[in-house]
């Protein structure tokens, strides 16, 4: 290996040079005069390591050992150059192995290291900057292991082969990942974060601390990207434009073309698409959607998927209509010999898949991401397929059957278990040779997301199987986090098809949405464990795929702090289809992990794996779709709980909470908490979930059964004594209850109101980081409540009536520093009247018995507030906040009320809080 030395620049000769030479020139009209070209003698003992190939105003580069001068085209960059832009500054850095850095505005870097053999293609490229904005696109040295860093102030940034968006401000950096194998950023305080999804982003602030992987904003990759562009008209300044000749003696066209969207244009033309004009760029998911017109039909439309830098499949959504009729008639006779041989069970050549193994034990699943396949064949009862070069060999299966297996796979000689699905769409087996495991799984691929599912509004629903490398019941997360807690609760992974197919609609109304959560609380008091998991998403891209966030909190210790679980949970792409399999319909998806970790409350994090079969089966009984159809119940209501912080103790928190159904699949949650929480000079905080229809932050499967994490367009907001605020990250889960019961030991039924029909209760947990108090705070709540529903808007023509109302509670208790959940019962006897309308309320919760009367507050919907007493024993005081829902209609008082409660100690002695919910229905009372 050695480093490059400056050559001279070739003229560029024949087509190829001729159409990069006119493609540059039209594109950068805005470059800077060449006026100022250092000469070559001044340079000759200096290492070039790239090439200026565009520069806009007020770019400079000041070499090691000379004086700063001007960028222009063609100009050298030199091993050790500093290169600075001003507020309209911008220029683009060819380096010698064909990657490019595009540097904007207000920016300075250096290239501190640049070492590239072009016979082995190896090298080594190291860059500093302190501020700016930068976008890199990865060439020859980035396909190596380690090839190419970026240093900041607070962190250090490692790309593996595409392409990455650079801010630096305010001494915090926003990187976000466009494309590739995967970026990496570690922080100063040596915690590292990965990202693997085209879209997300790592923010890392002054501390040095790098948050989460979470999706960018649409509007925050504009920005970046046009801050990077070529401003369209621009001269720089320039009084001469530069000419196609001035592009050629520059040296520029022997490099590579400077625009981005250029270089993609030519890999679809080398791909075999007959592009013309402009391309469209989109990160989705792990693949990179580009679309562009063709030179066939003007009305044309072709779109590609780029993953890890290959264009994996093309098709084309518009065209001449007599190219339509025949693809459908492929298609139709596709279907049928699939038929024929699925009848036959010899199905040579469509099999794709994953497979992946372990080591046993193994405490954080898969040590890495899943090896695919494709061209797998099943005949004879004998599947046959080649995985990381070997072949994978195993039988006998029987169609609809569960069978015990044999065979050879890379892990050597297996035995274990296997299934088939009736029609031979879907097959999984769990696999070993002694000291490991084995999983691998695929089927028919779908590939149409317009192919038929099921019927319009109908609910799919899918059974979870065991990852064998985990070995947990409840899926997505580790045994040692709570995976086999007894008595879980794992609810199907729900699957909502509002138009019988998995199309994704831009508008987002008609996207098809998923929801799956578990719930496990084993134990009462001290003794407790309990877990609470959830992932919610949607299906997306060209070959359909899900894509879903990994939410939950898991108290293995009720002396210990809770831990957060989050992540992501995808369906595994195997180089033909997005993971989902079947062909009448879905009869399987593998499910594999983005990202998974649970995260200590003091801080640390433990990484790991999954990857899961997930079966198709019958829908519970009860469930049909009804987020569609207008079901959604809540309104506004109540929440409370407890949570716990790394700056402070264990705090009670209650407060308010408003719904917003902002599309037939989807809404928003905005939570605010009271004042006076007064735990590390924190007063109050408040949350948001979900988001709009184009989110896939929230998911409506019913009117009984929805979910969100947290809003990805907003942050939560920490306030203190004097009402400064101050932002903090969210991970947080929100699911209604009906979704997983409540265990019968701690509410009867496991269902607060069962026959409650104006409003709902659910759980809600998660994690909010911050400075607030000038240093990392996180603030973790487990497993809390909320209830909400229709307010009452015509209580007033219950002047005079009496109601009884009674029904269930359910809260978080700590008692001298242990955490648990607890149930219990509620009646309220209200009188309404036009003045002095007051009820008598009464709570068991816990064991522990308060009463006391509350009266109407100033708020609409009819509220009430009051305090309660512990009258018994005289050692616990509080309060408790209440509305009624529905209308009055002829019952003559409001049907149901529902909401929170919070009491504790108010003598020395053994310390005691809880914070809960409660909701029932009414009924005149004579």
């Amino acid at each position: 290996m050695r480093r490059m030395r400056r050559s001279e620049p070739k003229p560029a000769a024949g087509g190829t040079a001729a159409s990069l030479r006119g493609r540059t020139a039209a594109a950068l009209s805005l470059l800077m005069p060449m006026t100022l070209v250092m000469s070559h003698a001044a340079l000759a003992a200096d290492e070039k390591v790239g090439v200026n190939a565009a520069v806009n105003p007020a770019g400079t580069g000041t070499p090691p050992a000379g004086p700063t001068r001007q960028l222009v085209i063609g100009q050298d960059i030199v091993f050790k150059e500093r290169v600075n832009t001003t507020a309209m500054g911008q220029t683009q850095i060819m380096f010698l192995d064909e990657s490019s850095m595009s540097v904007g505005p207000n920016s300075d870097m250096v290239i501190d290291e640049f070492v590239f053999d072009p016979q082995s293609n190896s090298g080594k490229l190291a860059m500093s900057a302190t501020r700016g904005v930068f976008r890199y696109v990865g060439g020859k040295i980035s396909k190596l292991e380690g090839g190419v860093s970026l240093d900041t102030p607070v962190a250090s940034i490692g790309i593996r082969g595409g392409a990455f968006l650079l801010n630096i401000a305010n001494g915090q950096i926003d990187v976000i990942f466009i494309y590739g194998k995967g970026l990496s950023v570690t922080g100063r305080n040596g915690v590292a974060q990965t990202i693997l999804r085209p879209g997300f982003r790592v923010t890392v602030g002054r501390d040095g601390n790098p948050s989460q992987p979470s999706r960018a904003s649409e509007e925050t990759i504009a920005a970046l990207s046009a801050a990077v562009d070529g401003r369209a008209g621009g001269n720089g300044g320039a009084s001469e434009i530069p000419t196609d000749q001035r592009v050629l003696v520059s040296g520029i066209g022997n490099v590579i073309s400077g625009q981005f969207e250029a270089n993609l244009l030519a890999a679809l033309r080398a791909a075999g698409f007959s592009c013309q004009g402009s391309v469209g760029l989109k990160a989705v998911a792990n693949r990179l959607t580009i679309r562009c017109n063709t030179s066939d039909d003007p009305g044309d439309i072709q779109s590609a998927m780029l993953e890890n830098d290959v264009i994996k499949r093309s098709f084309r959504s518009a065209g001449q209509q007599q190219q339509q009729q025949q693809q459908q008639q492929q298609q139709q006779q596709q279907q049928q010999q699939q038929q024929q041989q699925q009848q036959q069970q010899t199905t040579p050549g469509l099999y794709a898949g994953s497979f992946n193994s372990a080591a046993t034990p193994s405490p954080t699943g898969y040590p890495g991401a899943p090896s695919t396949f494709s061209g797998g064949s099943l005949q004879n009862g004998f599947f046959t397929a080649t995985v990381r070069g070997q072949t994978v060999m195993f039988g006998p299966l029987t169609p609809g059957s569960q069978t015990a297996v044999s065979g050879q796979s890379p892990i050597g000689p297996v035995t274990g278990t296997a299934f088939l699905t009736s029609d031979s769409s879907y097959f999984f087996a769990n696999l070993s040779n002694g000291g490991n495991v084995a999983l691998i799984q695929g089927g028919i691929p779908i590939t149409n997301p317009a192919a038929a599912v099921g019927s319009p509004q109908q609910v799919l629903a899918f059974n979870i199987r065991p990852d064998p490398a985990l070995n947990s019941n409840i899926p997505f997360i580790r045994p040692a986090a709570g995976g086999n807690t007894a008595g879980a609760t794992v609810s199907p992974l729900y699957l909502l098809t509002p138009t019988g197919n998995l199309t994704l609609d831009p508008a987002g109304a008609t996207t098809s949405r998923t929801l799956q959560a578990s719930l496990a609380i084993n134990g009462a008091g001290p003794g407790q464990k309990s877990v609470f998991v959830t992932s919610i998403g949607f299906v997306n891209d060209a070959a359909p795929q899900l894509l879903s966030s990994l939410r939950g909190t898991s108290l293995q210790s009720a002396t210990a702090g809770p831990l957060l679980i989050s992540g992501g949970v995808n369906s595994i792409s195997d180089g033909v289809g997005g993971g989902l399999y079947g062909t009448s319909g879905i009869s399987g998806i593998a499910l594999g992990s983005s990202g998974a970790t649970e995260t200590a409350l003091g801080g640390a994090a433990t990484a790991y794996n999954f990857n899961h079969p997930a079966l198709a089966t019958a829908a519970p009984a009860g469930v049909s779709p009804g987020g569609v159809s207008g079901t959604f119940v809540p309104s506004s209501g109540y929440f409370a709980g407890m949570t716990a912080s790394n700056q402070s103790a264990p705090y009670a928190i209650t407060g308010t909470n408003l719904f917003n159904q902002t599309g037939p699949g989807t809404f928003r949650a905005s939570f605010f908490s009271d004042s006076g929480l007064i735990a590390g000079g924190l007063d109050s905080i408040n949350f948001t979930f979900g988001g709009g229809p184009k989110s896939g932050n929230s998911a409506i499967i019913n009117g009984n059964i929805y979910g969100a994490v947290e809003s990805a367009d907003d942050t939560a907001t920490l306030f203190d004594i004097s009402g400064d605020e101050t932002p903090g990250a969210q991970q947080l889960y929100l699911v209604s209850g009906r979704t997983v019961p409540l265990p019968d030991a701690i509410v009867a039924g496991g269902d607060l109101c069962s026959a409650c029909q104006f409003s709902q209760w659910g759980y809600w947990g998660g994690g909010v980081q911050s400075n607030f108090g000038g240093s990392n705070r996180v603030d973790l709540s487990h497993i809390n409540f909320w209830v909400a529903g229709q307010d009452t808007t015509d209580i007033v023509r219950a002047t005079g009536a009496t109601g009884r109302y009674s029904g269930n509670a359910v809260g978080v208790a700590n008692a001298g520093g242990s955490q648990y959940i607890a149930g219990g019962t509620f009646q309220n006897i209200y009188s309404f009247g036009s003045s002095g309308s007051s009820g008598n309320f009464t709570l068991n919760f816990d064991g522990k018995l308060l009463v006391g009367r509350v009266t109407p507050t100033m708020q609409p919907g009819g509220e009430y507030s009051g305090g309660i007493t512990d009258l018994s024993a005289g050692t616990m005081s509080g309060n408790v906040v209440g509305k009624f829902f529905g209308q009055v209609g002829s019952s003559t008082v409001p049907p149901e009320t529902g909401g929170r409660f919070s009491f504790g100690t108010i003598v020395s002695g053994p310390s005691y809080t809880a914070a809960g919910v409660f909701l029932g229905k009414g009924a005149p009372f004579p």
